[in-house]
């Protein structure tokens, strides 16, 4: 579960919420209802629509992973 007050260095979802998050690996998924997300150092808004990645250590999006799901992702499973 996610605390209100999340350490500092996760990334912001700037329009909506966040209804899933699983880690594999060093990757971390999120996935909710949102098109809008920045990294936690920057003020550069970035698109993704309803799932993004983020590194688990440094909190920076993955700029590689660009998936488009046409609705708000409500879980996310390992593979």
């Amino acid at each position: 579960m996610v605390s209100a007050n999340p350490v500092n260095w996760t990334p912001h979802v700037l329009d909506g919420r966040v209804y899933a998050i699983v880690q594999i690996g060093n990757r971390v998924y999120a996935g909710g209802r949102f098109t809008q997300v920045r990294n936690w150092n920057s003020t550069t808004v970035l698109a993704r629509r309803n799932l993004f990645a983020f590194n688990a250590t440094t909190g920076i999006v993955d700029m590689q992973f660009l998936p488009q799901p046409d609705r708000e992702v409500r879980a996310l499973a390992r593979a």
